[in-house]
């Protein structure tokens, strides 16, 4: 039952796609290296602007990110160089068979521009539908008619060398992204709260900015009958039991194996 309501939903674009770091597994960055998670990320920030002899096993992406501020690399690069360098251009593998689903909405924890390409990629899957990247400081405004908005969380490094404090990284540009004036992310918590999501990647563990909206949980079953899913490649114990008490169905797969199932 739970299964047809998802197929159903999805086939009349009822449902929002939330993407994280493990979406993007199996794409290139524009530095010609795989896109990294979190922490892979983190341990390249440390050694590239020579952070340290080794890092702290229980550091995280976001105090690694604010000691590199201020620093340059060996290339001359400041860390919002190295990041627009990493995640634009980024080349997709399986990433276009999102496009073959009508979503209400993609929301992006992720600051790259691999949707984007995806979708420059698989333009013949989505003909009567143009793909618009916004950032959280973009004005909030309903699609058109023929206008799939992805929204990009935390920043999109496309514009970051533009604008370096478009990035949403550290301990305190996540405050500022949920206290400011900006309408995305109250827009996101208020879909969030009772609309059908599919989270693909995300561990939603570390989104301080979005931590109340997350932890409110998701009512999209009580509310239309739609079932709300998180897909990770694994889950712990603990991260079972959250997922189901934040109204989320956890469901144990790769992103690339989900989708092509």
């Amino acid at each position: 039952e739970l299964q047809r309501s998802l197929i159903a939903g999805l086939a009349r674009g009822e449902y929002h796609l939330l993407v994280g770091a493990g979406f993007s597994r199996g794409a290139m960055g524009g530095d010609n290296k795989p896109l990294p998670s979190a922490s892979a990320l983190a341990e390249d920030l440390f050694q590239t602007f020579g952070l340290g002899q080794s890092m702290d096993q229980d550091a995280r992406l976001q105090d690694v990110y604010e000691a590199a501020l201020g620093k340059r690399n060996s290339s001359g690069s400041t860390p919002h160089g190295y990041l627009a360098k990493k995640f634009c251009n980024c080349t997709p593998s399986w990433h276009g068979v999102i496009f073959s689903v009508h979503w209400k909405r993609i929301w992006s924890l992720n600051i790259d521009d691999l949707i984007e390409r995806a979708y420059q990629v698989n333009l013949q899957d989505t003909p009567n539908r143009r793909l618009s990247p916004h950032s959280w400081r973009t004005p909030y405004r309903l699609p058109e008619s023929d206008e799939l908005q992805c929204i990009h969380l935390h920043g999109y490094a496309p514009q970051l060398m533009s604008d370096p404090s478009e990035v949403v990284f550290s301990i305190v540009e996540y405050l500022q992204a949920s206290s400011g004036p900006h309408a995305w992310h109250k827009v996101f918590g208020d879909t969030y709260l009772q609309s059908p999501f599919l989270v693909v990647g995300a561990r939603m563990r570390d989104e301080y900015d979005l931590a109340e909206s997350l932890r409110r949980g998701n009512s999209s079953f009580q509310v239309s009958g739609r079932p709300s899913l998180i897909v990770l490649e694994e889950f712990s114990e603990l991260q079972r039991i959250q997922a189901k008490r934040w109204g989320l169905i956890p469901v144990e797969m790769t992103a690339r194996d989900f989708f092509r199932s």
